[in-house]
């Protein structure tokens, strides 16, 4: 479809931090969203459903659309030149990139350790870089990100966030850690353990994590079922 694509924001939480999939652009030194276009026979949710498959190999994944990034001057002729040139393309094929596009965008909820990033004719490498700490990325890629960030906010009492991006076991402290990432606040500790455990939607294991000179905490998973029903405006937790 001419003039029409679609962006990812891939998220993950990993070793206490909200991460984000790159890519690096062959032969040039800024980083890109995973992205693609949509086949004319296909529909805008498959063609992203599509090119998360082939982007992280996954077949079930969560995903969400969040914004359509459409302004009249969304259009980086410089940048756009830069690649071009770097990519090796020649003048037959560049004029496709070029053209202003209104690109759709999606946010996906992975483990990071399930997924294996690959690379196509236009990249190289891939890296999961901390969303507080982005390096310089392509065109509008920072504000998809940081609109996708607030998505994830008002959706974190709405959607099964917390139930994606944790392990299968984690701690307290681990959830707590991600609610005050995402809610961009600190949390009160004996306050978020009241309330989430008032929700009745954890199980706890007979197990505890392992920690170097600290007082090993206890593990707990998530009650599927109870967590999924759960969701909606009335379960806000006031945090």
């Amino acid at each position: 479809m001419p003039q029409l694509s679609i962006d990812c924001v891939i998220f993950s939480y990993h070793e206490g931090k909200l991460k984000v999939l790159v890519l690096k652009i062959l032969h040039h030194e800024l980083r890109c969203l995973p992205s693609g276009f949509i086949f004319k026979d296909e529909d805008i949710d498959q063609a992203a459903l599509r090119n998360l498959k082939e982007r992280t190999g996954l077949e079930e994944l969560f995903l969400q659309q969040f914004h359509t990034f459409g302004k009249a001057k969304r259009y980086f002729p410089d940048q756009v030149q830069s690649i071009v040139d770097s990519l090796g393309i020649g003048p037959e094929h560049a004029q496709w990139f070029f053209q202003r596009f209104v690109t759709v965008g999606y946010y996906s909820l992975v483990r990071l350790e399930e997924v294996e990033p690959k690379v196509d004719l236009f990249t190289d490498g891939f890296d999961w870089v901390d969303v507080a700490a982005l390096p310089p990325l392509i065109m509008d890629h920072p504000e998809m990100i940081l609109k996708a960030k607030t998505f994830l906010k008002g959706a974190l009492h709405t959607q099964p966030v917390a139930l994606q991006l944790l392990p299968p076991s984690f701690t307290l402290p681990e959830l707590q850690r991600l609610y005050e990432i995402i809610l961009d606040r600190s949390i009160d500790r004996r306050n978020f353990r009241k309330k989430i455990l008032a929700t009745k939607t954890l199980i706890p294991l007979d197990q505890q994590r392992k920690t170097a000179g600290h007082r090993a905490p206890n593990l707990y998973q998530f009650d599927k079922e109870v967590y999924l029903n759960s969701l909606g405006e009335k379960s806000k937790l006031g945090f």
